[in-house]
């Protein structure tokens, strides 16, 4: 007891031997985490099914989406930057070893199971970022404010002594979960630890009962008594012959007046299904994730689920999304490139919603505001050889169409046979097109840059 609390203070004076995402941390001083009685810690926490199943669903679906370094124009607009320094890390080559999809995948991995991703940002022959290293939480020793106000990291891994040292602020590209103090991420693993150790618990207590052949409780009444060897005995020999679910199927014999005796289903067993499907509704809620992303559809339909899909996307990857672009801006932008660029991930493929819906917004549009080839190239088809220019729609001028929804209308600046203003805004205003058609057709639809675009500068 005592040894346990001269190591937490000397982590918490010292910065002792445990770093601030240390496993160390996520076991309180009496060496327990949860109501339920198990040391929660990120490892433990993994194993658990829905807990893992989460972090996989954000992990994943974050690290699908394309991520491009973006142009501010001086309309408004903005324009993909393919030949920016940063261009290739952002998008698809971090360091020599990982692809963009596997380097976003361990960081949101690495922030819902441990509150903190940290990578050592490596100058060379691209520049002063040329790299962007993975280091694992478990050994950042100490992230230390100095007097100026900027951060010290202090990282060491014995296996890794090439990158392991003390690096400045402007050395570490460092997202964080939601935090207290502004230094140091938390992660809803320790903010969830109850719930996440009733989860485990039950998961053992349901496994036990397999182990023991998912028999109701029993005893074996006796005409006769036995001393306490002779009881040990009988039960070792019963637990070898009858127990487990090896033995589920052999009948027992009973002799010598000896009879079974039902206790019957606790009061514990008959609430184990309710509790683990409670525990699979609370972790989901943990992580923002919706329940029939991980399997549960009891509350799903089909009416719901492109709409829950949405939903997912603006409200659990959104605040997401914004945390890292802003640290990958802030870490690996100069403040002069700050001002001209930014970084953002590409959310069409999340928010399309169903086909009917898509598919009603482009007749609206089909020659109006949009032309043949603006359409197929947002559902990924080829060119049409005459599908540029925009054709009178049959029956003239659409009742519902309003005037001002034509781009050309809308901006002074575009060209009135193609609704571009030849500055990379095409997207956007097809964009901006289809969700007004769709408001105007009573439809619901979600615009990408509404989520991440460009947001706080």
């Amino acid at each position: 007891m005592f040894d346990r609390m001269r190591q937490w203070l000397a982590g918490r004076i010292y910065g002792g031997e445990h770093g601030p995402t240390d496993d160390f941390w996520y076991n309180p001083i009496d060496g327990s985490i949860s109501a339920a009685g198990i040391p929660i810690t990120p490892t433990t926490a993994q194993r658990q099914a829905i807990v893992a199943t989460c972090v996989r669903v954000l992990s994943e679906s974050l690290a699908y989406l394309p991520a491009f370094v973006f142009k501010r124009l001086p309309d408004g607009g903005r324009e993909v930057v393919r030949g920016h320094r940063l261009a290739p890390i952002v998008s698809n080559r971090p360091n020599v070893w990982q692809t963009g999809f596997e380097f976003r995948e361990q960081m949101m991995g690495w922030l819902n199971y441990r509150g903190n991703s940290f990578s050592l940002i490596k100058p060379g022959a691209a520049g002063s970022v040329d790299q962007l290293i993975p280091l694992h939480p478990q050994y950042m020793k100490d992230v230390e404010q100095l007097p100026s106000g900027m951060l010290r990291y202090t990282w060491d891994n014995p296996q890794d002594k090439v990158n392991s040292g003390v690096y400045s602020q402007d050395q570490i590209l460092h997202v964080r979960n939601s935090t207290d103090d502004g230094i140091v991420g938390i992660s809803p693993i320790k903010n969830g630890a109850n719930t996440i150790g009733v989860a485990i618990a039950a998961e053992t207590h349901a496994a036990n009962v397999l182990r023991n052949g998912v028999r109701s409780p029993y005893g074996i009444k006796l005409p006769h008594t036995f001393d306490d060897e002779a009881a040990r005995n009988f039960a070792k020999a019963w637990s070898k012959d009858f127990g487990g679910f090896r033995n589920a199927d052999k009948a027992p014999i009973f002799e010598q007046g000896s009879e079974p005796v039902n206790l019957g289903m606790t009061l514990e067993d008959a609430q184990l299904l309710e509790t683990r499907k409670l525990q699979r509704s609370e972790i989901a809620g943990l992580f923002r994730v919706p329940a029939h992303m991980i399997n549960d559809l009891g509350d799903a339909t089909f009416s719901n689920v492109t709409e829950l899909g949405i939903q997912f996307t603006t409200y659990s990857l959104g605040p997401w999304l914004v945390r890292i672009r802003q640290a990958i801006e802030n870490s690996l932008f100069t403040e002069e490139e700050r001002e001209t660029f930014f970084v953002d991930f590409v959310l069409d493929a999340f928010v399309r919603g169903d086909i009917e819906k898509r598919f009603k917004s482009y007749a609206l549009a089909l020659d109006r505001w949009m032309t043949s080839n603006e359409i197929r190239k947002l559902e990924n088809l080829n060119p049409l050889d005459d599908g540029d220019t925009l054709k009178e729609p049959a029956g003239g001028r659409g009742a519902n169409q309003v005037p001002s929804q034509n781009p050309a209308e809308s901006d002074p600046n575009a060209d009135p046979n193609t609704g571009s203003n030849n500055n990379g805004q095409s997207a956007d205003i097809r964009r901006n097109a289809i969700a007004r058609a769709a408001a105007a057709n009573g439809e619901s639809v979600v615009l990408s840059r509404d989520i991440t675009g460009d947001v706080g500068g």
